[in-house]
Order: C-alpha cells, then sequence, then structure tokens
C-alpha cells in the first residue's frame, strides 16, 4: 500500500510483498513509479512473513540506482527485517 502525502511528492510504504515494485510500474508507470520510489520517507513492515517484507530489496536497490540519487528512507520493521537485510547484503 502506497500512501501518498497530499500534494508534497512524499510518500510512505505499507508492507513491500514480492513484485510490489513491479505493481507499481504496472498500475502507475515507470516514470512514476521511480519519483515514487525516490520520494519514499518511510517503508513500514508490519511483520516477517514474506508476503509483506520480500519486494524490500528492489525498492532498496531500485532508489540506489536513480539518477541523483535519493534521500535516506526510515525503515521501520522488526529486529528480524534488519537482520535479513544485512544477511541479503552479504550474499
Amino acid at each position: 500500500i502506497y500512501l501518498e502525502f497530499g500534494a508534497s511528492d512524499r510518500g510512505m510504504l505499507l508492507d513491500a510483498g514480492e513484485g510490489t515494485l513491479g505493481c507499481l510500474r504496472s498500475f502507475r508507470g515507470a516514470a512514476a513509479a521511480d519519483r515514487i520510489t525516490r520520494n519514499l520517507v518511510a517503508i513500514w513492515i508490519s511483520h516477517p512473513h514474506a508476503d509483506h517484507h520480500l519486494g524490500l530489496v528492489a525498492f532498496l536497490e531500485r532508489r540506489a540506482t536513480l539518477d541523483g540519487g535519493a534521500p535516506p528512507v526510515l525503515l521501520i520493521a522488526p529486529v528480524s527485517i534488519r537482520r535479513w537485510l544485512l544477511e541479503y547484503a552479504r550474499a
């Protein structure tokens, strides 16, 4: 679920299941999906089930490749998600 903060061009992602970025690209278009991905203020992961967090890496990787970079994003998630991301980064 993507929440847009009014006309500020900022938003928050509530959970990021596998395929979330692809769905966003299909629904909004590639350019809008990149704008949304760049302007995310926070990503909230409710719990560590795969259907709520497996798309997180795709968002973070896409943010890292966008022209002009992207400001830091606040990740609000269970501690186990942090450990999972660290393990993923080491692989």
